[in-house]
């Protein structure tokens, strides 16, 4: 397994960099489109890259609840297979991760 040297801040920032929104918004607003796309690509990418973090402590992270996490994973993978735009944008970011968080072994 892949270790990656990466903060649920520092994925947050990188997110709201690629979607330009502010990261306060991106964790605190809720309902508005401009922030839910983001909030749910953050939260898909830390579940990824962050394993070890629960439902319960990224819904603590974003202000919303356990199942709202579940219901953000589920959309955002949806969106990647439904949306070219949306898959392009996630896979810059899986990269740029990828790239310059890697613990190597």
């Amino acid at each position: 397994m892949k270790t990656y040297n990466i903060t649920t801040d520092k994925i947050i920032e990188l997110v709201s960099d690629s979607f330009d929104v502010d990261s306060q918004k991106i964790k605190y607003i809720k309902r508005k489109r401009l922030q839910t796309t983001p909030k749910q690509m953050g939260i898909l990418l830390i579940r990824m890259f962050l394993p070890d973090k629960t439902l319960k402590q990224i819904g603590a992270i974003f202000n919303i609840h356990h199942s709202t996490v579940i219901y953000s994973v589920r959309t955002a993978e949806n969106c990647i297979k439904t949306n070219i735009k949306y898959k392009k944008k996630f896979n810059r970011l899986v990269d740029e991760i990828k790239l310059k968080y890697l613990i190597p072994n």
